[in-house]
């Protein structure tokens, strides 16, 4: 081989290297600025927001019934009470001083259908993942919730936002109600409200919303470590 030719294949051979190089440099910074991006999207919502979760004890027919049944209990009794609240932080403040009471009344349920379940209700933080109420779509992620644990705990659950309320949209209908909607925007930050708010012509806002959600998802970690939401 001549020494022209060896030069010739070894400079191609660095552009090569370079260019590899700065593509998997490239490929790094954008995986990091998505991660950043996507966590920080996430944990803006989940700042402004207090999730409620219901867990059946198991999956029968019955056990379902009375998880509804708790359900009703306990929104009945909190609806005025949440709608009271200026912001996550009281929210969350009413709800721990409330929540001996919100036992006694879930207790009071499982009891009334002749059953010696344990109840336990507590704030815990955990996975939830993406939900949809009309327009209003909120990303997969780690969110704070009134957790109502019936029996094992083990069977289908239930969940809604009770902080800025959606707790109390009709499930059977397809949106929000707008002074709902004006309520929830108005509790949220900007930006918090800006990507969970969505329409079909709302293009960048979706983009974003499918990153954040592509990367909380993937993100999500051995679901053994945290409490993942079932349907």
């Amino acid at each position: 081989m001549s020494d022209k030719l060896r030069q010739t294949l070894m400079g191609e051979a660095k552009i090569l290297m370079i260019s590899f190089g700065a593509g998997f440099v490239c490929m790094l910074v954008f995986a990091v600025v998505t991660q950043l991006y996507a966590a920080d999207a996430q944990e803006d919502v989940a700042s402004e927001i207090v999730r409620f979760h219901v867990l059946a004890h198991s999956d029968s027919d019955s056990e379902q019934e009375l998880k509804l049944r708790v359900r009703d209990a306990v929104l009945e009794r909190y609806s005025t009470l949440m709608h009271g609240a200026q912001d996550r932080e009281q929210s969350i403040e009413l709800l721990r001083a409330e929540l001996g009471n919100i036992e006694n009344i879930a207790a009071q349920v499982v009891a009334k259908a002749g059953l010696d379940h344990d109840v336990e209700a507590g704030l815990h933080t955990g996975f939830f993942p993406t939900r949809a109420y009309g327009e209003i779509r909120l990303p997969p992620g780690m969110y704070k919730s009134l957790t109502i644990r019936i029996g094992d705990a083990i069977g289908k659950n239930w969940w809604c936002v009770v902080f800025p309320p959606l707790c109390f949209v009709d499930e059977a209908q397809a949106e929000v109600s707008d002074t709902g909607r004006e309520r929830f925007a108005d509790l949220m930050s900007d930006s918090a409200y800006d990507l969970v708010s969505q329409s079909e012509s709302d293009t960048g806002v979706r983009v974003r919303f499918a990153v954040v959600e592509w990367w909380q998802n993937r993100s999500a970690g051995d679901p053994g470590e945290i409490l993942i939401v079932k349907n």
